[in-house]
């Protein structure tokens, strides 16, 4: 990878870590591109939005990512989220091709990381944080073949299905909650990203603990998948030279670490084990 492309894909996966947690410090001035990826300026633009809080229209760009993607209301939930957007996101990473430009690689992995985020911000903004903005039941509702007369009570299958999919990890929800395909749709990107960007994995941990949350019980199942995601990012970026090796000096850098440390934290104590090697 060129070292301009590094740069600039680091500068904006770095800028999408800042909407997820607290600074004081104003983001730095992008770099100036040299010869970008086609899908730079895309990707700027979804970032801007994320960071303005305009996570709807950061989602609207699923229409680059999946382009052939289209469905309805009638289809099945299930295969959907469990078949053709995973095959779909596979195909967008293009990871099976032997010619692979790994370039073109990191800009396809970070934009649909930035479009999980957006999905997960927007599900926190409706159900935890506000304001209480109305949000479309499905994330991909923009890409609906059939669109007129199209009201909530059609996707209500769709939010059946996602209610018990939540629950399939061994608990009740906890309480009522709109919009929970978000969650499915979010995890479905970011655990794709997370073999491809070291950000990627603290977003899949975000994921996966917001699940949790939102569950009655610990879940078993997801505390597994907690550690291993929690023991990966350590191995990444559990040190503050290994932040810098990996962004640079930076004046987030040592905040990003305790925040990183602070929530790896929060999760031991909440599941009643904390790891005194760490």
């Amino acid at each position: 990878m060129a070292a301009n492309d590094a740069v600039l894909l680091r500068s904006l996966e770095l800028r999408i870590l800042r909407c997820s947690i607290p600074s004081d410090n104003p983001s730095s001035p992008p770099p100036s591109p040299t010869q970008p990826s086609p899908l730079y300026s895309l990707l700027n633009d979804v970032v801007t939005l994320i960071e303005s809080g305009h996570y709807l229209q950061a989602l609207s760009s699923s229409k680059v990512l999946f382009p052939d993607l289209q469905f309805e209301t009638s289809d099945s939930a299930e295969l959907f989220y469990s078949e053709t957007l995973p095959n779909c996101v596979s195909s967008f990473l293009n990871v099976n091709s032997c010619d692979q430009n790994y370039v073109e690689l990191g800009y396809r992995a970070l934009l649909l990381m930035a479009v999980g985020v957006a999905a997960l911000l927007a599900f926190t903004q409706c159900n935890i944080t506000g304001p209480l903005d109305k949000l479309p039941c499905m994330p991909l509702a923009n890409l609906l073949i059939r669109k007129d007369g199209v009201g909530g009570g059609e996707w209500m299958e769709w939010e059946a299905w996602t209610h018990k999919e939540l629950m399939s990890v061994g608990s009740e929800l906890r309480g009522k909650f709109s919009n929970l395909q978000y969650i499915i749709f979010a995890k479905t990107l970011l655990l794709k990203t997370r073999d491809f960007l070291f950000e990627g994995k603290c977003s899949s941990i975000d994921a996966l603990f917001l699940q949790q949350r939102l569950l009655d019980e610990r879940s078993s199942f997801l505390f597994d998948l907690l550690q291993v995601f929690k023991r990966e990012s350590l191995f990444y970026l559990g040190s503050l030279e290994k932040i810098k090796d990996y962004w640079g000096a930076n004046e987030d850098c040592s905040n990003f670490l305790s925040t990183f440390h602070l929530e790896v934290g929060i999760q031991e104590l909440y599941y009643g084990f904390v790891d005194a090697s760490r």
